[in-house]
């Protein structure tokens, strides 16, 4: 009998240690979310001040901001983009990786270019004879708007386009085939050009003009005004130029692909005078203040290429 109460007891306790034990809560374990940083090809969208090394702000999407630097064209509204393809100056992009939603932060973007000088010769040599092609092809379409006329051999036109006639010699599935119509001796002014040349001969492909400018005549240039000196077979052109001109002038960027850019006259001196590039970022120390407002993870695969070191912005001690 005791041994059965025993065995009872025991079973009883054993219960009694298995609820307890079940009635305990369950501590979880749970890892920290971790926070999404910027990466190209995120979709992002953004708060922006650039800005120069002397505060002078440049570009922006604040309205109040723009309005009160003076920016006429700027990007309303938070500006949303692929990271990798903003379009901005070269290092804009690389500023903005790395940043959590809702995060500012302050970057220094180094000059991607050099500044860029270009000295000229105030005085310049160009010969007298020019030369210019004799056959000019149009297309059809092109040939009907400027000559209000369906071609026809033989067919004479005139635009003022152009400082002669053409006479047409050729007509093919798609162009028109014109030939300079001049005679030997015939003045005309060449395009570009604010003074008279004669028709000196009519080659095969060719025709050749003899430029026919004033001894001591003043002409505008991009750069000022230019005095003509001449020789019986050249043009001496002595440039006067002003002073901190702004001028544009085109650069080759690549083969067969040049763009006009803004220069500013700089220096000036008896032989030469220097401009020098203005008006772009590029070559520019710039600030960004920037604030990640929301971003998209791996929108588009994006290849980048920007070898240019960001700084952070220094704290003022």
């Amino acid at each position: 009998m005791k041994k059965n109460t025993a065995i009872v007891l025991a079973v009883l306790l054993l219960l009694a240690f298995f609820l307890v034990s079940c009635e305990q809560p369950t501590e979880k374990i749970t890892k920290p979310k971790q926070e999404l940083k910027s990466e190209y090809g995120d979709l992002v969208k953004i708060d922006f001040v650039l800005s120069l090394e002397n505060g002078t702000i440049v570009d922006t999407n604040k309205e109040d901001i723009a309005k009160k630097a003076g920016l006429t064209t700027y990007m309303k509204g938070p500006y949303q983009f692929i990271l990798g393809q903003s379009g901005k100056v070269k290092g804009f992009d690389k500023a903005v990786l790395g940043l959590k939603v809702g995060e500012t932060a302050e970057r220094i973007i180094p000059p991607s270019e050099k500044e860029l000088f270009i000295k000229i010769n105030r005085t310049k040599m160009y010969s007298r004879f020019t030369q210019v092609r004799k056959y000019l092809g149009f297309k059809k379409e092109e040939f009907k708007k400027m000559f209000k006329k369906e071609p026809q051999i033989n067919l004479t036109v005139y635009n003022e386009t152009f400082p002669w006639k053409y006479k047409i010699v050729n007509i093919t599935e798609n162009y028109v085939i014109g030939k300079m119509n001049v005679k030997q001796g015939e003045i005309y002014t060449l395009p570009g050009f604010s003074w008279p040349s004669k028709v000196f001969k009519i080659g095969k492909n060719i025709v050749t003009f003899y430029q026919m400018p004033k001894q001591g005549q003043i002409i505008n240039t991009s750069y000022g005004t230019a005095k003509i000196n001449l020789t019986g077979s050249r043009i001496i052109l002595r440039h006067e130029p002003e002073l901190n001109k702004e001028i544009k002038k085109s650069i080759k960027l690549s083969p067969g692909f040049n763009i006009d850019q803004k220069f500013k006259i700089i220096k000036i001196t008896d032989k030469d005078f220097t401009i020098k590039r203005v008006g772009i970022l590029a070559d520019k120390t710039l600030k960004l203040k920037v604030t990640l407002l929301d971003l998209i993870k791996n929108v588009k695969k994006v290849n980048v290429n920007e070898s240019i070191s960001l700084r952070l912005v220094p704290t003022k001690q």
